[in-house]
């Protein structure tokens, strides 16, 4: 076959799309690929997005970068709550990590430290379009397999000096840290914060902040608490404060 036609290319994945498109041509015959969307869906960022990948990255060995493109576009695995579908992650980037740690660890002869899984929804920490503020720009880590090492780190954490000490290695090996390295930090933070306080959920929704201990919501004086700050890392800040407190009952 020399032509695939996918229609609403808006319900697939980045991946998905990729493995289609490279089912048609072969050797040095012209294929074609048309990826449909509604007229809506041009509008919508995310679409776009993986669209414009597609168009970018259509030279042999693109597969990395297009693995790499998707996890910007998607935010690394549910470190920010998002759940993820495709191959790796079907299991979540951020879990697929520690489990991977965990056997280098049994290699090792060592005992695997693994933190309870924690499922973050944070409302504050997208933009309009959708893309999360935290994240590591292609500016600050230019390498590919670099920055995925990077992520693979963070989300890998399953201590707290842990998260200091991934602070200062990015300083000492790529400069002073960007806001949005900063706050993807502070995420990794709060899910060791939330996992050490047996909080399996930990969601924020119109400034009301949701703690779920196995299954049973954590309210003060029958009300959610609610953020008194505008800013995501200092709303970040007042998270770690009330799982600190839990952390001391």
């Amino acid at each position: 076959a020399n032509t695939i036609i996918i229609d609403r290319a808006d319900r697939f994945g980045l991946a998905d799309l990729y493995q289609l498109r490279g089912r048609v041509g072969r050797y040095k015959h012209q294929a074609y690929a048309y990826i449909l969307i509604p007229r809506h869906m041009q509008l919508i960022q995310t679409a776009r997005k993986r669209i414009s990948a597609i168009k970018q990255y259509s030279s042999l060995g693109s597969g990395f970068k297009i693995a790499m493109r998707d996890l910007e576009i998607r935010g690394a695995g549910n470190i920010l709550g998002a759940e993820q579908s495709g191959h790796i992650t079907a299991i979540g980037f951020d879990l697929y990590c520690q489990l991977l740690k965990e056997s280098v660890a049994r290699l090792k002869g060592e005992k695997p430290k693994r933190l309870a899984q924690v499922t973050m929804k944070l409302d504050f920490m997208t933009d309009e379009a959708g893309d999360t503020f935290a994240r590591i720009p292609t500016s600050y880590i230019k390498d590919n397999r670099l920055r995925i090492q990077a992520y693979r780190k963070i989300a890998g954490v399953v201590e707290f000096p842990e998260v200091e000490a991934l602070r200062h290695e990015f300083r000492d090996r790529y400069g002073k840290l960007p806001r949005e390295v900063r706050l993807l930090l502070q995420c990794a933070e709060i899910k060791v914060y939330a996992g050490s306080a047996h909080v399996d959920v930990v969601e924020a929704k119109d400034d009301k902040i949701m703690l779920s201990q196995r299954g049973i919501l954590f309210q003060t004086a029958g009300k959610f608490p609610r953020f008194t700050k505008i800013r995501p890392e200092d709303k970040l800040t007042e998270l770690k404060k009330l799982l600190e407190s839990l952390l001391s009952k």
